[in-house]
């Protein structure tokens, strides 16, 4: 199921708030999964015990950050820490160009946004031998100050 978008070309952020007393990790596991491409998933789990494999899970699957709030003494803590990872984006924009000499499928869609301190991390499967030489994939995106970013991966005798 894709979550509704209002406006097309801004990055989203879904943030899940629960002290995890709930019984949907499967449906919501795989609505972050069904959503990768579009946005990105922060998870505050919230209470002295609450269902981490939920909130560590959306933060995995989504991409994202978990944060697990003990009680009421470190919300504001936590929410400074989010907003500086999510108002600040490194890149957004992010596209992924693969070359046609490099084979490669199953690719998990490429984040919306690249957030401070997180990897941007391309993964899938190659099926034939890398190539010897030229690019293998180019990543491009808008840097926080509006700047076209670029880099491209080359194969490795490059």
């Amino acid at each position: 199921m894709a979550l509704p978008r209002s406006l097309p070309n801004v990055a989203r952020t879904v943030v899940v708030l629960t002290d995890g007393y709930v019984s949907v990790e499967a449906a919501l596991f795989q609505l972050v999964r069904d959503n990768l491409g579009n946005s990105n998933f922060f998870a505050f789990s919230i209470g002295p015990e609450p269902n981490r494999y939920l909130t560590e899970g959306i933060a995995t699957v989504g991409r994202g950050l978990e944060f697990w709030v003990p009680n009421a003494t470190y919300v504001e803590g936590y929410a400074k820490q989010f907003l500086e990872f999510a108002l600040t984006p490194l890149l957004t924009k992010i596209q992924l160009s693969i070359s046609p000499n490099f084979h490669a499928t199953e690719l998990l869609p490429v984040p919306s946004m690249l957030l401070a301190e997180r990897p941007l991390i391309i993964c899938g499967k190659y099926t034939k031998p890398l190539p010897l030489s030229g690019a293998l994939f180019n990543v491009t995106g808008v840097t926080a100050t509006g700047a076209a970013w670029s880099s491209s991966v080359n194969a490795p005798g490059v």
